[in-house]
């Protein structure tokens, strides 16, 4: 199907009826609105139908997989598309200005990337690495794909194009209570371990990692994969070389969960590893 109107905003979901409503209040601006849900228990669905007739379902198996099924799959009428989770928000500054680029439709332009203030807790972290937080999360429809990865794929061109960078920000409200946090990080933190446990790859053929911060990103994330002592790495790098204590209570708590998370995900892999060797004895010698 040959793309139609301007913009289409594509909205992944499980579960989300408490930020959903908020999400898609402001993308009433777009030309198509799609909502993906993954088979959510609560009132997602019959909200998500307050806003768009265009709610699907699909079963989730990682973020990525969910967000390339949908934009391989799905009648995508705009030709450009907008990635947005439920837990985010498009303030009128940034869709002016995405409608703006849009408008002037430069054809050596591929993609577009949004810089996300994260909010955890009530406080926006200004700091530990969280801000800057640039995505691409505009580009050409069709012209895109997430790396297949368990949790925190990144999405690249499947063409060598330009990528520009949007002046306003985009709002990331992730955890409303240590307890949500915790939950799901003990969810991704599996999701990691199975990552980590795979056997590295060759990267996609098609998937061009996008300007020199992207590839950058790439390199320093798979040098860190090999490196001991991840928890403490990542709280030094995240609280001191990242200055995560100049935002005070609420950086102390946000880079002791992360580093957290590291430890957990650490934990798995070895556990995994353990459980591997114990039943590699118990077989014995082949």
């Amino acid at each position: 199907m040959e793309p139609s109107v301007g913009i289409t905003a594509l909205v992944p979901c499980f579960n989300e009826e408490r930020n959903l409503r908020a999400c898609l209040e402001c993308l009433t601006w777009v030309d198509q609105l799609v909502v993906v849900d993954s088979f959510s228990t609560d009132r997602t669905v019959a909200i998500a139908h307050e806003f768009t007739d265009e709610v699907y379902q699909h079963e989730y198996v990682n973020s990525a997989t969910q967000k390339n099924w949908a934009m391989e799959t799905l009648p995508l009428r705009g030709r450009w598309t907008l990635i947005v989770d439920a837990d985010e928000r498009v303030v009128p500054e940034l869709a002016e200005e995405i409608r703006q680029v849009v408008s002037t439709d430069d054809p050596a332009y591929g993609g577009y990337f949004i810089n996300r203030r994260n909010y955890f807790f009530g406080h926006w972290i200004r700091h530990a690495g969280m801000y800057p937080s640039w995505n691409l999360r505009l580009f050409r429809t069709g012209l895109a794909r997430y790396e297949s990865k368990e949790v925190d794929a990144d999405v690249y061109l499947i063409q060598p194009l330009k990528v520009g960078y949007l002046q306003h920000d985009m709002l990331h409200y992730s955890f409303a209570s240590i307890e949500e946090c915790v939950r799901k990080f003990n969810r991704y933190s599996g999701w990691d371990a199975k990552e980590r446990r795979k056997p590295r790859r060759e990267q996609d053929d098609q998937a061009v990692p996008v300007g020199l911060s992207g590839r950058l990103r790439t390199a320093l994330r798979r040098l860190y994969d090999r490196s001991p002592g991840k928890p403490w790495i990542l709280f030094v790098y995240m609280y001191l070389f990242k200055r995560g204590f100049l935002d005070g209570r609420a950086g102390w708590v946000t880079c002791g969960l992360w580093a957290f998370r590291e430890f957990i995900t650490e934990a798995k892999v070895w556990e995994a590893r353990e459980r591997e060797r114990r039943a590699q004895d118990r077989r014995g010698p082949a």
